[in-house]
């Protein structure tokens, strides 16, 4: 599971969208999940309303890393949901990849910087974050 949360989009910052699929009730603090893993859908640019009162329509409009516009129409049922992530962390445009280097923010930079570089697969990549303080040894031809 996922956590996500329910959140409006600023302009100017980066995304991942997905639907919730569980929300669990704490005294005064919601949290909701998602089953299925958030898309990258990039920075937020505008937003596009229709309607009124129950014959709402919302569309928000995003610009991803490869420049196309990547449009989050609004569920009916208020599942919409986002991640933010910050500008550096969109370069490493994978979900596993961003989640890894938050928990695990005494990884050498340098390390995570060459292998983005090289293009190795996000896999490839967690992979070895992994396995670097067990002193393994890696094959970076694969």
């Amino acid at each position: 599971m996922y956590e996500v949360y329910r959140l409006t989009p600023d302009p100017e910052h980066y995304y991942f969208y997905a639907e919730y699929t569980k929300k669990t009730c704490e005294w005064n603090a919601e949290r909701y999940f998602t089953s299925e893993k958030p898309k990258l859908v990039g920075k937020f640019t505008r937003r596009y309303i229709d309607g009124y009162n129950d014959n709402i329509n919302i569309i928000d409009t995003f610009i991803g890393t490869d420049e196309k516009e990547n449009r989050v129409n609004y569920s009916y049922c208020g599942r919409t949901s986002f991640v933010e992530i910050t500008a550096k962390e969109k370069i490493y445009g994978s979900w596993e990849l961003i989640m890894h280097l938050r928990e695990n923010k005494d990884k050498p930079k340098i390390l995570l910087e060459e292998l983005v570089k090289n293009a190795f697969s996000p896999k490839r990549v967690l992979y070895i974050l992994d396995n670097y303080e067990k002193g393994e040894d890696y094959c970076f031809n694969s």
